[in-house]
């Protein structure tokens, strides 16, 4: 196979799938309702859908009917707004989206190269385009009374008179979790000015809350395993197992063709080892051989997938699950892959 059409995608994190087995239920989403704004009738109506670990899942349907909206709600990326729905992911699940235009996620990093959107994409440790599943931080955000106070804090205790606004980095781990070390950004103050604090200080500052989320975020994106390296090398490496040569390493990326966007996306999105990919008409923008390694990568893929597609073929020499939607309802089959 030509270099530029390898697919290999890394196998999902040991530490979860040592303790599911394929039926293991790793998605659900329950009594859920979807209507667009102002639409006058409901998109979806009283959904009730799983994903099992290691299944492929394709949605499938005519134009318009809503697909990628219900991808979106699987991806934890739009809320259901009808019914009273349950979503719902099994504990330490790392699931990641893959949209079909890569404007969407592309787009601020038009003059970047390949290797550059990664570690930009990676640089907090965590994936910035994923959409964190705990609601932590959004419960224990201060009160309006609360952030004057501790905007009073900030001028008497913080830098320069100002808070902490957010976590830009876990640097380094000491003995226990009051050891270690977290670069901050300042309200305000431009990168001259971070700074490295440890948990003491957040504490101090009443900031312990953006700690606490960004800690959560860190252990969805990683679990057990360790955040990997963004050194050039390991980069450059992860890219070659999407078909991207060293070609495209030092290009920008609006240099770079519709389908090697759509390659670096791909691997953008398994770069923390995903449990559960999503997937928007992946076959989109890529030439046939491209279609074939995307099979044969998924057919090997421990994980679980699931997969907007208006390729039939594709779908039925992939998936052992079929959503098909259709008048506001998703008629689910299984079948054994070819």
């Amino acid at each position: 196979m030509p270099e530029n059409n390898r697919l290999l995608f890394p196998q999902p994190e040991k530490n979860f799938s040592a303790k599911v087995v394929p039926e293991t239920t790793v998605l659900k989403l329950s009594r859920a309702s979807f209507t667009h704004v102002g639409a006058d009738t409901a998109l979806f109506e009283n959904l009730n859908l799983t994903v099992k670990w290691s299944s492929k899942v394709g949605i499938v349907g005519k134009n318009g009917v809503g697909k990628s909206t219900l991808l979106e709600i699987m991806a934890n990326r739009r809320q259901s707004n009808g019914g009273q729905p349950m979503y719902w992911q099994h504990k330490g699940l790392r699931l990641v989206y893959v949209a079909q235009h890569s404007e969407a996620q592309l787009g601020d990093f038009m003059k970047n190269t390949p290797c550059e959107y990664i570690q930009l994409r990676f640089k907090r440790g965590y994936d910035v385009e994923a959409r964190p599943t705990s609601t932590f931080s959004e419960r224990q955000k201060p009160s309006k009374k609360e952030q004057q106070r501790l905007v009073e804090i900030g001028k008497r205790h913080g830098k320069k008179g100002k808070n902490i606004e957010c976590v830009v980095r876990r640097y380094a781990s000491g003995a226990n979790a009051d050891d270690t070390l977290y670069e901050v950004k300042w309200e305000g103050l431009g990168p001259a000015d971070n700074s490295f604090e440890k948990l003491s200080r957040f504490r101090f500052l009443g900031r312990e809350y953006l700690l606490d989320e960004f800690n959560e975020r860190m252990d969805e994106a990683w679990g057990e395993m360790g955040e990997r390296p963004l050194e050039q090398n390991e980069v450059s490496r992860h890219l070659l197992d999407f078909g991207l040569n060293e070609d495209t390493f030092e290009r920008r990326i609006e240099m770079l063709s519709s389908g090697q966007r759509s390659k670096l996306l791909l691997a953008a999105s398994f770069w923390t080892r995903p449990h559960l990919v999503c997937m928007d008409e992946p076959t989109n923008y890529v030439d046939e051989e491209s279609v074939e390694s995307l099979k044969n990568a998924l057919r090997v893929f421990k994980g679980s997938a699931i997969i907007v597609s208006h390729h039939q073929k594709f779908v039925d020499e992939v998936c052992d699950t079929v959503w098909e939607v259709s008048d506001r309802q998703v008629a689910v089959s299984h079948r054994l892959k070819n």
